[in-house]
């Protein structure tokens, strides 16, 4: 029986998430992994193709979901996606905080101009996202704000200052929100860090037309595999990060607030050699 045939429990029946970077890797099996679940989905980043193709996907599985040109790092364009998400579905339940910018740099040579607009794209972006949509959480009664993290918050590599420093910020931000929002009276309002590891990212779907989008995006070469520095002794897949992040905008994660989840196979306890030559990404003069 095929991943996509498994049955799934409609754990997210009646609530609403926005999902950005939603056609990425990950966004693309949460947004389709809430989807099954019963989530009305939006899908929300700058550009429109990737993000379509998984509307329409999960218009073909029979759910509700819809695309809202979105950049994190305006203002005006986070007040428009909370608007416009709960114009569309009646209220937000579920926020989940995934699009991310990575720029590789050596710090003696990134500026601030740069490490500002990493920041603002990780960090500013995911807290005025997770704070327009509290209140709507807050009047529902029913709330989850899940914060896509990253083990280089606690195992930075050389050369990613800004992007590990910004992850950083999202485990605290997670910690803060939740100190502040989980108390909140008569509403179930969690927020978590779902801190992930290698995930391979490195696939196109258009290789494997045969298969659904969400399993075309699942496919990793056994050669990657061989070469996993995890304890499980594989790369991760999105599907690993989106069964993470269902459970966590599920009713059943109720008691699990301020926590940072590793989903990284033991990565981070590994003591294996380097799974990224990260110098090969970064520009010489």
């Amino acid at each position: 029986m095929g991943s996509q045939d498994r049955p799934v429990p409609e754990r997210l029946s009646g609530y609403t998430a926005i999902v950005t970077g939603g056609g990425g890797t990950i966004g693309t099996s949460t947004a389709v992994r809430f989807a099954r679940e019963g989530a009305n989905v939006v899908l929300a980043q700058r550009s429109r193709p990737s993000a379509q193709r998984v509307v329409d996907r999960i218009d073909e599985l029979g759910g509700n979901a819809t695309f809202v040109p979105t950049d994190l790092t305006s203002e005006s364009d986070v007040e428009s996606l909370v608007a416009d998400t709960v114009a569309e579905f009646g209220g937000l339940n579920i926020v989940v905080n995934n699009a991310a910018s990575l720029r590789f740099d050596w710090a003696e040579a990134m500026s601030r101009e740069a490490f500002d607009a990493v920041v603002a794209t990780n960090l500013s972006g995911p807290f005025q996202l997770a704070r327009d949509a509290y209140e709507h959480m807050r009047d529902d009664g029913y709330g989850r704000v899940i914060n896509v993290g990253a083990i280089q918050s606690q195992s930075p590599l050389p050369g990613a200052v800004a992007y590990a420093s910004s992850k950083a910020g999202i485990d605290g931000l997670t910690r803060s929100l939740a100190s502040e929002w989980s108390d909140t009276e008569d509403a179930d309002i969690t927020v978590n860090t779902a801190m992930v590891g290698p995930i391979y990212q490195g696939g196109n779907v258009d290789d494997y037309p045969d298969l659904p989008l969400e399993e075309a995006n699942n496919q990793v070469p056994a050669e990657v595999d061989d070469r996993a520095a995890t304890l499980v002794g594989r790369w991760g897949r999105a599907r690993d990060v989106a069964a993470l992040l269902a459970f966590l905008a599920s009713p059943e994660s109720s008691f699990i607030t301020a926590s940072v989840i590793p989903c990284d196979g033991g990565r981070l306890v590994s003591r294996m050699g380097k799974a990224v030559d990260q110098e090969d990404h970064i520009q010489s003069d």
